[in-house]
């Protein structure tokens, strides 16, 4: 799949991925996350449809890392993450943050697939036309990087 890269996040992470770019009631899916380090962040890490897959550190050396369990907060704050959209539903998340700290909800019963609008941002509201980490179509196997 393609790779967005994507500038700036905050300690809450959220993704809507809809159905139809043009109703932002179309949620298939809602994932939030946090990504402020007081929760675990690891390469690997699933929240519903999205799976972290790739992470760099503030500092410029080491490269960024790809290894499964590798920690995206240590030594500190990641620098960007990669976001897989896989298309699994909510049941597959795994990952190790808190139930108070994640939140998964399937509107459509689950899996996706083909092409979805996907919104990564830091508001929870999908009808909130806030600055987007990311926002736009993309096929499901598709990677995102936000920085």
């Amino acid at each position: 799949g393609s790779i967005i890269t994507i500038s700036g996040y905050s300690s809450k992470t959220f993704v809507h991925i809809l159905s139809d770019a043009t109703d932002c009631n179309s949620v298939v899916q809602f994932v939030e996350f946090h990504t402020s380090c007081s929760q675990p962040l690891r390469i690997g890490d699933a929240f519903g449809a999205v799976e972290i897959t790739e992470c760099s550190p503030e500092e410029p050396t080491p490269p960024p890392s790809e290894e499964p369990g590798e920690d995206c907060c240590s030594p500190s704050k990641a620098l960007q993450l990669a976001l897989q959209v896989t298309g699994d539903g909510c049941d597959s998340s795994a990952n190790g943050q808190d139930s108070d700290k994640f939140e998964c909800i399937d509107y459509a019963g689950g899996s996706i697939s083909g092409d979805v609008y996907v919104r990564v941002s830091d508001e929870v509201d999908a009808c909130v036309s806030t600055d987007a980490y990311f926002a736009g179509t993309i096929a499901v196997g598709s990677i995102i990087t936000i920085s």
